[in-house]
């Protein structure tokens, strides 16, 4: 995964690029934690991210509950097809703090 973070007016933005799937999991789980940790409100973007099974599901809503069990504000936006999809198999469309585009 590639993660391109950036700060303003307070708030750290993280761009999230590339496959978030059990390969790389362990390694994306130390990324992201970091980033938490860094900031009190957090906006993932997740408009580049190609690809999303399983284990990248149970990543990201590890770091909303993390974030959360911190008293921190977590946003995760603009999930692309990929993320959607994913999102949608698993019936957790409410995951996302914005409306999901539907075909």
């Amino acid at each position: 995964m590639r993660i391109n973070v950036t700060q303003k007016a307070g708030s750290l933005h993280a761009r999230l690029g590339d496959s978030l799937d059990i390969s790389t999991v362990r390694e994306d789980l130390d990324h992201l934690i970091q980033v938490v940790e860094s900031g009190t409100a957090l906006e993932f973007n997740l408009s580049s991210v190609s690809e999303l099974d399983t284990a990248g599901i149970q990543l990201l809503l590890l770091v909303r509950r993390e974030a959360k069990s911190l008293g921190k504000e977590c946003r995760f936006t603009q999930p692309s097809a990929a993320v959607q999809e994913a999102f949608e198999l698993v019936r957790r469309t409410d995951f996302f703090d914005e409306p999901l585009l539907t075909a």
